[in-house]
């Protein structure tokens, strides 16, 4: 119960930094001996990836069917769309992921954990509380250049490592490091060193 009374008590945040309001696609779970912030994949801006996705894999198993289906097609035929082959199954994979996958990041007093479930995207990553001693926000930029954060952590070497590369909105990356420093016991950075490009 020590950890819940010290997310529910004051901690060595700035009395400047306030609480976060709880962002979307974000639920907050706290148990005696262990925070979850937990973190949905799906939004909107999937379907139109999702619906590109379904066209392409339709239109790479019609031209597969065809090729192969009257058993002269020439070598050209089946060995040209293999790249497309390998971004169908890529793309179709990250709709996947997008659409049911949820992503944990568990506090307890040894150790940080993060994770994301069902589907598997990337490795777990799990770093010992005592091996954290900042913490910062970085911004990153996709493809399409949408806007996205994650949480970077300096250990004991002064090292910068990251927790959760990217993903997560504004909002999202917020309210993640100020319950990550409350929690931890973290001192606040300055307001201009907090969000770093």
């Amino acid at each position: 119960f020590a950890l819940a009374r010290r997310l529910l008590s004051g901690s060595v945040l700035s009395k400047y930094m306030r609480e976060p309001a709880i962002p979307d696609k974000i639920d907050f779970i706290v148990n005696p001996s262990e925070l979850t912030i937990r973190r949905k994949w799906l939004g909107w801006e999937i379907v139109p990836l999702a619906i590109f996705c379904i066209a392409w894999d339709s239109f790479l198993f019609f031209w597969y069917s065809m090729a192969l289906g009257g058993g002269k097609a020439p070598w050209i035929a089946i060995v040209f769309p293999v790249g497309h082959v390998a971004v169908g199954i890529g793309l179709t994979y990250y709709v996947v992921a997008s659409l049911f996958n949820t992503t944990d990041v568990s506090i307890s007093p040894s150790k940080v954990t993060v994770r994301s479930y069902p589907i598997p995207w990337g490795a777990r990553k799990e770093v010992n509380t005592d091996d954290i001693i900042d913490l910062k926000i970085k911004y990153t930029s996709g493809n399409n250049e949408k806007a996205s954060y994650g949480i970077r952590y300096r250990n004991r070497l002064n090292r910068e490592q990251n927790l959760i590369k990217s993903g997560l909105n504004d909002d999202q990356a917020e309210f993640i490091e100020y319950h990550l420093r409350k929690t931890l016991n973290l001192k606040d950075n300055n307001e201009a060193d907090w969000v770093t490009r």
